[in-house]
């Protein structure tokens, strides 16, 4: 009798504390919404479009009124220009992983009569974008992409130079942003948390890279996807991590399909570089720009180390594994009742403010280094008839070392964009003779003037910092390694 109370008891302290982890984490709900939106055949498999946000106007819990009508979480592009209403549309997979998030917590909502999401995390913070806003975090985009980091940014890349940011500013935006994937933005909001690979479990959210292989060398993207289970070498699920079996993880999330214009919502089997399954009669694509994974080429040594893909799975090859610098990132969206949004969302809103004046003040700089470099290429060019050798050797100094036309730049055709840095490492090699040639061009009007160009482009860049980070941007990071 006793043993069986002993039982009686430890069964009910599991299932009492089962109930409380269940409370923990969205986990349940977010599977069931999974499973909602894979059979819903008007959502499932519409097409993959990496500027397009959502399959349909979203609900948010139980609205009321004018907020209802409204349909709370528009469909848009990247430019945040609305979607038709009544269609369904093609969607990427950072919006296809959001997707799920507000459909699991329709369902959580739908379970707890009375509850609204609205209370805790405004509707609005899942349509605007912008820095201090959910949505831009849970996208992985970016700071740097935008203004007034971006035209700067683009510019260095086109001329194929280093983009030259201070390492404590670049430091402090790294730390900001959540562009390394949705577990940081989950985190940095308190609405969940970073998860470690191991310790992943169906319906957390992950973000991860692949290294894929090309006729050019190694080429680069990445993923957001609701994570549904470990892989193992005879592809089969498990949902325990063992390292001497797991070769990779199922997922699902919008992602393109195997011809132009197919794709959409669907799941997944993603294999680590070094153990995708081979596909018969596959070979690497020859195309330039093209990419492939060299796991599943069928030939004879792949075929002495792995088995053949199973038939009706759709794979996902040459992941970064997770002892990668670039391998799984994963969240956990933690339960309604364990959000802490109200509190963090203010916090996020001050480093938003506080790193927007550091952008500020690093632009600026940029722009007066950009003016004395711009003054020392004029005074080489004024001593240049009286010393020839002199200035032609500052002139091919200022081309070494910071790429500039120094006659180009003295005829005003061509203002350079240089750092702070680059600024003062020429100005410590330039003649004395070429700084005071520098000075005497400057007069009092050319003075006032450069002090006007200098506050006019820190009002543009401050103007640009109120409103450009809601703007999408097309060449976006976003496009490369984060996303499929």
């Amino acid at each position: 009798m006793r043993t069986i109370i002993v039982t009686t008891a430890i069964s009910l302290a599991l299932t009492c504390n089962a109930s409380q982890a269940a409370e923990q984490d969205l986990n349940s709900h977010m599977i069931r919404a999974y499973k909602m939106l894979l059979a819903d055949r008007d959502r499932a498999m519409q097409g993959y479009n990496l500027n397009k946000y959502f399959t349909k106007n979203l609900d948010y819990g139980p609205m009321q009124g004018a907020i209802k009508a409204a349909t709370p979480i528009r469909a848009t592009d990247s430019k945040g220009n609305f979607l038709e209403p009544t269609a369904t549309h093609k969607t990427m997979c950072n919006a296809a992983v959001m997707e799920t998030i507000v459909e699991a917590i329709n369902l959580y909502a739908s379970d707890r009569a009375g509850w609204a999401p609205g209370s805790v995390i405004p509707v609005d913070s899942w349509n605007k974008k912008g820095f201090a806003s959910l949505k831009s975090h849970l996208f992985t985009e970016d700071l740097t992409d935008y203004h007034p980091l971006g035209p700067l940014k683009a510019k260095a890349r086109k001329e194929k130079k280093k983009f030259e940011i201070q390492p404590s500013l670049l430091k402090e935006i790294e730390d900001f942003h959540s562009d390394l994937g949705m577990a940081f933005a989950l985190e940095k909001f308190g609405i969940g948390r970073k998860v470690d690979f191991k310790a992943a479990k169906p319906g957390d959210i992950m973000t991860f890279d692949r290294t894929d292989d090309s006729i050019e060398g190694p080429k680069y993207s990445g993923h957001s996807v609701v994570f549904l289970g470990y892989v193992t070498r005879d592809q089969s699920l498990t949902p325990k991590y063992d390292a001497n079996e797991v070769v990779g993880f199922k997922y699902f999330s919008s992602q393109g399909g195997p011809t132009k214009g197919t794709g959409g919502l669907s799941e997944k089997w993603a294999y680590f570089k070094g153990f995708c399954p081979i596909r018969i009669n596959y070979s690497l694509p020859v195309t330039e720009g093209s990419r492939g994974c060299k796991d599943r080429i069928d030939n004879a040594e792949n075929r002495a180390k792995r088995p053949l893909e199973k038939a009706g799975q759709s794979t996902d090859c040459c992941l970064n594994s997770p002892t990668h610098k670039f391998g799984p990132r994963v969240g956990r969206v933690h339960a309604p009742e364990q959000w802490k949004y109200g509190a963090s969302q203010p916090e996020m809103q001050k480093r938003h403010e506080a790193l927007m004046k550091r952008i500020a003040e690093f632009v600026k700089g940029r722009e007066e280094a950009s003016l004395r470099v711009s003054l020392l290429a004029k005074g080489a060019v004024a001593i240049e008839s009286r010393s020839p050798q002199l200035a032609k050797a500052y002139i091919d100094v200022m081309s070494r070392s910071v790429g500039i036309d120094a006659r180009a730049v003295a005829r005003g055709e061509n203002v350079p964009a240089v750092s702070v840095r680059q600024a003062n490492q020429l100005e410590r090699v330039t003649p004395q003779r070429i700084k005071a040639a520098a000075n005497r061009t400057v007069t009092t009007l050319v003075r006032d003037d450069l002090a006007k160009q200098v506050r006019d482009n820190v009002e543009k860049t401050i103007s640009d910092l109120k409103t450009g980070d809601a703007e999408a941007i097309e060449s976006s990071r976003i496009d490369s390694r984060h996303v499929d």
